[in-house]
C-alpha cells in the first residue's frame, strides 16, 4: 500500500478518488465509500482507505470504519488523521479507553493538531480501572 493519496498520473484511480470527494459533498456516504473502495482496487493508498473509513464513520458504520483506519494506520504509523478518526470510531463503539489511548498517540505525533482536540471533546473523561494491590 502506498502512503498518501492518488495523483493525476494514477489515471482512473485518481478519477474515482476525486469522484468520491465530490459525492462526499452531498453526504452520500455509502456511494462515496464505494468510489474510494473502487479506487483502492486499482491502486491502494493509505489516504484512500482512510477516506473510505471517514465515509463509513459518517454513515454510522463504526466497526467498518475502524477496520479502514486500522489498515491505513498499519501502513503508515504516523498517519495523524487516521489515528484521530480511529478514536472517533472507537468512541462510537463504546471503547473509550482505547479511544483515549489513540488520542494520546495522536497528540504525541502532532502536539499542535486540532483534530485530536476536537475528538477528545467528544470523548470526555474516561474512567480507568484501578489496579488491584496484592
Amino acid at each position: 500500500m502506498l502512503k498518501g493519496e492518488p495523483k493525476k498520473t494514477d489515471g482512473e484511480c485518481y478519477d474515482l478518488f476525486q469522484a468520491g470527494f465530490k459525492v462526499m459533498q452531498s453526504s452520500a456516504w455509502f456511494e462515496a465509500a464505494e468510489l474510494f473502495r473502487r479506487s483502492q482496487v486499482l491502486k491502494p493508498y493509505t489516504g484512500t482507505v482512510a477516506r473510505e473509513g471517514e465515509c463509513l464513520l459518517e454513515a454510522g458504520e463504526h466497526l467498518k470504519a475502524l477496520i479502514c483506519f486500522e489498515v491505513a494506520f498499519g501502513y503508515d504509523r504516523k498517519f495523524y488523521r487516521a489515528i484521530c478518526l480511529k478514536a472517533r470510531a472507537l468512541i462510537g463503539l463504546g471503547r473509550l479507553a482505547e479511544a483515549d489511548d489513540a488520542l494520546a498517540l495522536a497528540k504525541r505525533l502532532n502536539p499542535e493538531g486540532r483534530l485530536a482536540d476536537e475528538v477528545r471533546h467528544l470523548l470526555g473523561p474516561v474512567p480507568r480501572a484501578k489496579k488491584r494491590r496484592r
